[in-house]
């Protein structure tokens, strides 16, 4: 179960890496890894954000249970966080470029 759980999570930080590089115009020279550490750093703030902003309330039902048929707005969040880490990834690498 605990190996299913990574695997999980790997699959999930790539497909969201892909999605916040795909919205974010200009190239962004990452690999597999890379993207994948994306997408989890990016649903980590996209969870916080999420969070914050709607309650813990927005993926589970009255009853408490996950809402596979909502699950959506936490891919939607999931993206817009990794947008913002890639985001702040290349104001700090492109400040660091033009310094050299």
């Amino acid at each position: 179960m605990f190996f299913g759980n990574i695997i999980s999570w790997l699959m999930a930080g790539l497909i969201v890496g892909c999605m916040a590089r795909l919205l974010v115009p200009g190239r962004q020279s990452m690999g597999i890894g890379s993207t994948m550490a994306l997408g989890i750093a990016g649903a980590v703030v996209g969870g916080f954000f999420g969070t914050a902003l709607f309650g813990p309330s927005l993926l589970f039902d009255s009853s408490g249970t996950y809402d596979v048929e909502m699950a959506w707005p936490g891919w939607m969040m999931a993206a817009l966080g990794g947008v913002v880490v890639l985001g702040m990834l290349l104001a700090v690498t492109e400040r660091g470029n033009r310094l050299t």
